[in-house]
């Protein structure tokens, strides 16, 4: 198995609590696959509606890598970090590593290569 694989795989044991933002139910069902508990779509809500729903002192934002996902991110990100909310991005950046750039795939590369 591949270091980031498998550093990927520590990872999910790690962080499948903190709370994920996600962009759709298909990522959601992804991460759910995979343990994670804590997880929020972005479907049909702006990004306020979604920050202003949160109340963690740490979030994960993971949304894909497209460019879409990337404003999601970004938006997101400037958003939590003004109401004082700490962006672990640790997950999202082995995540990165991989050929992955959609989270909705996540399980079934980590299933496969396991």
């Amino acid at each position: 198995m591949e270091k980031s694989l498998q550093d990927l795989i520590d990872l999910v044991e790690k962080y499948k609590l903190v709370l994920s933002i996600v962009e759709g139910k298909k990522d959601k069902a992804s991460l759910e696959k995979l343990g994670f508990e804590n997880i929020i779509t972005m479907e049909g809500k702006s990004t306020v509606e979604v920050v202003e729903s949160v109340d963690a002192k740490t979030v994960m934002i993971l949304t894909d890598f497209d460019v879409e996902g990337q404003k999601k991110y970004a938006a997101l990100k400037s958003a939590f970090s003004e109401r004082g909310v700490n962006v672990d991005d640790s997950f999202r950046k082995a995540v990165r590593k991989t050929h992955i750039i959609c989270f909705e795939g996540l399980a079934n590369f980590v299933q496969r290569d396991v």
